[in-house]
């Protein structure tokens, strides 16, 4: 009878977990560093900034709302960058609008350029992404390790 009781209250956890996640998923983060490049003498232009592109895939780009981009000193710490950047709808065009740039969704790809100065560079060594949907439920997490 107790190990009736137990698998119950299992099951009924799992369950709980498996509503309350995000019908969102995220997959394959990617960071690359962004080279600017002078028109003029096709040279990379020096900055004190280091801009990088934080990319990922999303399987259904019209339920999400917002992408969390978490740059930390730990998995799932925003302790040096934390960005939220909000999912907008435009005539069924998508577009990830982050600090009044919005770029589109192609391909179901979200692509965040983030400009970072020195020390920030310096200090992060993870960057956890992730989405939430219009149900305020979190898609999972992804973390790149440097």
């Amino acid at each position: 009878m107790k190990t009736k009781v137990l698998l119950l209250i299992c099951i009924s956890m799992l369950a709980g977990y498996i509503s309350a996640q995000s019908v969102v998923q995220v997959k394959d983060i990617l960071v690359s560093p962004v080279m600017e490049i002078d028109t003029i003498t096709n040279l990379p232009l020096e900055s004190n900034f280091e801009k990088l592109s934080v990319m990922c895939k999303i399987n259904d780009v019209s339920s999400a709302e917002t992408v969390h981009i978490l740059f930390g000193t730990a998995e799932e710490s925003g302790d040096v960058l934390s960005l939220e950047a909000d999912i907008i709808n435009e005539n069924g065009v998508y577009f990830i609008s982050l600090n009044g740039e919005e770029t589109q969704i192609s391909g179901n790809i979200l692509e965040a350029d983030i400009e970072l100065s020195q020390s920030q560079t310096e200090l992060f060594s993870f960057i956890t992404m992730y989405v939430t949907d219009n149900q305020d439920q979190e898609s999972e997490h992804l973390i790149f390790t440097r």
